[in-house]
C-alpha cells in the first residue's frame, strides 16, 4: 500500500478514558505506523509490529488497541470528551451537529486504519 495516512487521535488511558487521553496523530507511511503527540514520537514501527490489534465492537468502529514495542494502546477516532460547556441551546445543538460529523470522520479514518493493521 503506498498511500499515507495522517489521522488525529486520542491515546485513551484507564477505563472509559477515566486515566485521562493524549491527543496526537497517527501516520502511516512506506510501511510504517507512528504515533506522535505534543511530547514527541511515541512509536515509529514497521506495521508488522503493531501486534494483537482488535477493534472492540461496543466502540462502533472508533476504537482500536494494540500492543507495540510491549506497551499497550488503546486509540479513539473522535475526541472523548467534546466540549460541554455550552449555555444555550442552539449551541447545544451545534455541539451535537459538530460531534456528529466528527464520528462520521472518525469512523472513516478507522476503516483506513483498519484496512492497514487489520485485527492480529
Amino acid at each position: 500500500m503506498a498511500e499515507e495516512i495522517i489521522s488525529r487521535v486520542w491515546q485513551l488511558h484507564g477505563a472509559l478514558a477515566l486515566g485521562g487521553y493524549v491527543e496526537g496523530v497517527l501516520r502511516f507511511s512506506e510501511g510504517t505506523a507512528s504515533f506522535i503527540t505534543a511530547a514527541g514520537v511515541q512509536f515509529n514501527v514497521p506495521v508488522t509490529e503493531v501486534k494483537k490489534v482488535q477493534w472492540p465492537f461496543y466502540q462502533f468502529g472508533l476504537c482500536f488497541t494494540a500492543l507495540v514495542n510491549e506497551k499497550k494502546y488503546r486509540f479513539v477516532f473522535s475526541d472523548p470528551f467534546p466540549s460541554a460547556n455550552t449555555f444555550f441551546e442552539i449551541d447545544k445543538f451545534r455541539n451535537f451537529v459538530d460531534n456528529l460529523d466528527a464520528i462520521s470522520s472518525g469512523r472513516d479514518a478507522a476503516k483506513k486504519w483498519k484496512a492497514v493493521l487489520g485485527n492480529k
